[in-house]
C-alpha cells in the first residue's frame, strides 16, 4: 500500500473484553475497542497483532495477525529513448520505447492527455506503438506507476513532427571542390550543399567521406553539418596528398527532417552514391 496511515477494526466472540494490540512485535499495550490507528508508518513491512482479554483477565493465546507493505516511495522517473527529440515521421506510424523501473507500468502522454500504457519488462525496457498519428508535432511523456501505485514524475519531453506530405529526396546541388577540379590546396574543406535542410546526425563521417584514388579506406577528417547554410563540410587537416585525386562520396545514409534518404544520383535513378573527384595541387 502506498500510505503511511493504517486503521485496524477487530472484534471477539466473547462479550465483555478488551483489547492489547502489537504493531512489529512491541510489546502489547490496551487498544481502544472501536480500532487502532497507526499514522506516519516507516516504508517496509510491518506485522500487526491484536488479542482479547475477557473480564476474568484471561487472554487470547492466537493473536489475530496482519502483515503488510507500506510503499510510498514513487519509481525512477522514465526515459524515453526513441525516436530522437525532434524527430520527423513521414507515415504517421511509429513505436515509442524507453527504460523504467522493470515490473512498473508506464502510461504515454501527450501534452497533457493520457495514451497507453505498457508492462516494462525485466531488463527495464518498454515500448508503445502508435498508429495514424495526425500530420504536425507531437510532444509526449511518460510516467511510470508501480505495484503500490506511486507515480513518478513525467519524462523529459520527446516531439515527433509528422509530415505526411514530405516524401521528396533531398539531392546534392553544390560540391567544393566542383567535379574533376585540378590544382586543389591540400588544406581545402570538402564542401557538399543540399537542396534542403539535412537530419544532422546522419551527416556524418560515415556518409560523408574522401577516400584517395587506389585506396579504400576514407581519409580521416572531421565532419559538420550547418542548418542555416544547407551545407556539410569535411576538414582533411592537411591530410591530402599533393598530386592525389580523391573521390568525395556523399551516402544515402544521409537524410532530411522528414527522414528521407538522400536521392544519390538523380540521373542514375539513384543507383550509384553521390561522388565527385578532385585532384590535389603538386
Amino acid at each position: 500500500m502506498n500510505s503511511k496511515d493504517a486503521t485496524f477494526t477487530y472484534t471477539s466472540n466473547r462479550d465483555h473484553v478488551t483489547f492489547e494490540c502489537s504493531l512489529d512485535s512491541s510489546p502489547f499495550s490496551d487498544c481502544p475497542l472501536e480500532g487502532q490507528d497507526y499514522s506516519d508508518l516507516a516504508d517496509g513491512q510491518h506485522t500487526f497483532q491484536v488479542r482479547a482479554r475477557d473480564a476474568g483477565n484471561n487472554e487470547d493465546l492466537s493473536p489475530a495477525t496482519r502483515t503488510w507493505t507500506v510503499d510510498t516511495t514513487a519509481p525512477s522517473t522514465p526515459a524515453i529513448t526513441d525516436p530522437a527529440d525532434n524527430s520527423f515521421d513521414t507515415d504517421g506510424n511509429f513505436t515509442v520505447s524507453g527504460t523504467a523501473d522493470a515490473g512498473s507500468t508506464v502510461r504515454l502522454f501527450e501534452g497533457s492527455a493520457s495514451g497507453d500504457t505498457t508492462q516494462v519488462n525485466a531488463s527495464g525496457q518498454w515500448s508503445i506503438d502508435l498508429w495514424g498519428v495526425t500530420q504536425g508535432s507531437h510532444t509526449y511523456t511518460a510516467k511510470a506507476t508501480d505495484a503500490a501505485g506511486n507515480t513518478s514524475e513525467a519524462s523529459a519531453p520527446m516531439t515527433v513532427t509528422v509530415s505526411l506530405a514530405d516524401t521528396v529526396k533531398p539531392s546534392v546541388v553544390g560540391m567544393d571542390p566542383l567535379a574533376s577540379a585540378p590544382g586543389v590546396l591540400r588544406g581545402t574543406n570538402v564542401t557538399a550543399t543540399f537542396s534542403e535542410d539535412m537530419k544532422g546526425t546522419t551527416v556524418t563521417r560515415t556518409t560523408f567521406k574522401a577516400v584517395r584514388k587506389g585506396t579504400t579506406t576514407a581519409i580521416g577528417a572531421a565532419v559538420s553539418y550547418d542548418p542555416a547554410t544547407k551545407k556539410a563540410t569535411l576538414d582533411p587537416n592537411r591530410s591530402l596528398v599533393a598530386g592525389a585525386t580523391y573521390k568525395a562520396t556523399v551516402t544515402k545514409g544521409a537524410t532530411d527532417l522528414a527522414g528521407n534518404a538522400l536521392d544519390q544520383n538523380p540521373t542514375l535513378a539513384g543507383l550509384q552514391p553521390k561522388t565527385w573527384s578532385f585532384t590535389v595541387k603538386r
